[in-house]
């Protein structure tokens, strides 16, 4: 039997590895390759299998390219189609409660995944609930026959995946805002959400409107205190040039046995951070008292703000720049706003009670408007505050809407969870995070991984360890 083997991309030739003789032909037309992956026939799988498994291979790259008959493909040409029809039920529902054999099942969900308008319908009804996901999936691998049958509809050319792809391409194009796409995904990209206006959620009254706002930003992220983190954190670097330029340092802290010199400059520098860093600002007649605090990998500000009364958190990029190249990788960084606001206003989209549920995006100013979360460090609450490092149990534990909305937490530090006044965990520093959700996979050009700077993931627990 002749095949066309596919491999990054290239056509190889000669026997393959895994037993099989290749086209020596390297310039046959896409067409034609995928009618002769159309050949393999049952005696192929086994003799693949057995030879992938000898080469620690997996086979689902090879299963999403056996052919489905062409009946198949067409739902209404399905065994279980006048079933169906006559069930009145919507089709996960009847997928779920009918009792038929696996391969039936997955004939009818090519059906499915295979017709535009039907997979469109299908993939609205398993994604209407996030929180159902998990049970979901559960239910059609059972269904369909194990995970290898549905592994195999999922990645297919005709399968879950792509039928989920084109799903996105519509939602995307009809979105009215960004808010409805990150309702879909929290990992949308960033191209997407630029398309529909680069802005989430509203402007509370207390800031007026855009222009106030961004003013605001603008003002903070070039404020003395900002400016001076940036001169005291080279400065501190040479002790020695530091002394002679702030010599009251060592006035107000002596050295002694507890005192060194190195601590001393640091204490000084904090307390002139602290006193620039606290700053009044009045914008359009509004008045804004701020708390900066700086620091981390990222390169993001975090500013307390108070007015009329009310407590506001903002976080922003530190620097500012034209160039359009060079913002959209500040905002693809690890934890950066752009990190933070996506996946956050997906939770707070679906309610979630893990999350702060910020009021404002803006890709414009590049950052992102929280209200102020009033409450103690989950470290200050429990027992043993070292359990908080412990990833499995923090998500387990404590993050369990989060984790049923497929987010799950990677910097499981103490200072980035608070318990709220109702007795909810909440994530003020979202960033970090994994994303897992079979049933909203995303696509090519529709969606991106999150980005994680803190060394631990998620992901590879879930995957590693089966969970």
């Amino acid at each position: 039997m002749t095949i066309q083997i596919l491999n990054n991309n290239n056509v190889l030739s000669g026997k393959n590895v895994l037993g099989f003789t290749q086209n020596k032909n390297a310039a046959i037309p896409k067409s034609q390759q995928i009618s002769r992956q159309n050949q393999f026939n049952s005696t192929d799988l086994k003799t693949y299998s057995k030879n992938a498994r000898n080469l620690g291979l997996s086979l689902i790259s090879f299963q999403a390219r056996l052919p489905i008959s062409e009946a198949g493909r067409v739902l209404e040409k399905t065994n279980l189609y006048p079933g169906f029809i006559k069930s009145g039920k919507s089709f996960f529902e009847f997928v779920k409660n009918i009792e038929a054999k696996p391969s039936q099942i997955k004939e009818f969900l090519y059906g499915i995944t295979s017709n535009p308008e039907h997979s469109r319908k299908f993939i609205a009804e398993v994604i209407k609930d996030p929180r159902q996901s998990k049970n979901i999936t559960r239910i059609l691998t059972q269904k369909i026959g194990g995970k290898r049958e549905f592994a195999d509809w999922y990645v297919s050319n005709k399968g879950y995946t792509n039928a989920f792809s084109d799903f996105c391409s519509v939602e995307f194009t009809n979105a009215k805002n960004a808010d409805e796409i990150v309702k879909i995904i929290p990992n949308p990209g960033i191209w997407q959400v630029k398309a529909a206006g680069g802005k989430m959620g509203k402007i509370p009254s207390d800031f007026a409107d855009e222009t106030t706002y961004n003013k605001l930003i603008d003002t903070m992220r070039e404020s003395k205190g900002v400016k001076l983190f940036k001169n005291l954190d080279e400065e501190t670097k040479d002790l020695n040039k530091f002394l002679l330029k702030y010599p009251e340092a060592l006035k107000k802290y002596p050295v002694s046995s507890e005192m060194s010199t190195e601590m001393a400059a640091k204490n000084h520098a904090n307390d002139l951070l602290n006193e620039a860093l606290t700053q009044t600002f009045r914008i359009n007649g509004k008045e804004y008292k701020t708390k900066a605090f700086l620091g981390g990998l990222s390169g993001k500000i975090v500013f307390k703000v108070e007015t009329n009364g009310n407590k506001y958190i903002i976080k922003m990029n530190a620097g500012k720049t034209a160039d359009p190249v060079a913002k959209e990788n500040q905002a693809l960084r690890a934890d950066s706003p752009f990190m933070d606001a996506i996946v956050d206003f997906h939770l707070k989209a679906h309610d979630c009670k893990n999350s702060v549920h910020p009021h404002y995006y803006s890709y414009e100013s590049d950052s992102i408007l929280y209200p102020f979360v009033e409450g103690k460090t989950l470290g200050e609450t429990i027992n043993n505050p070292h359990k908080i490092f412990d990833i499995l149990t923090m998500n387990k534990k404590h993050l369990n809407d989060a984790n049923n909305l497929g987010i799950y937490a990677n910097d499981c530090k103490a200072s980035n969870f608070i318990v709220n006044k109702e007795g909810d965990v909440v994530m003020p520093d979202i960033g970090n995070v994994t994303y897992v959700n079979a049933l909203r996979p995303g696509g090519p050009g529709y969606s991106m991984n999150i980005n994680n700077l803190c060394g631990k993931n998620m992901a590879n627990y879930i995957a590693g360890l089966n969970l």
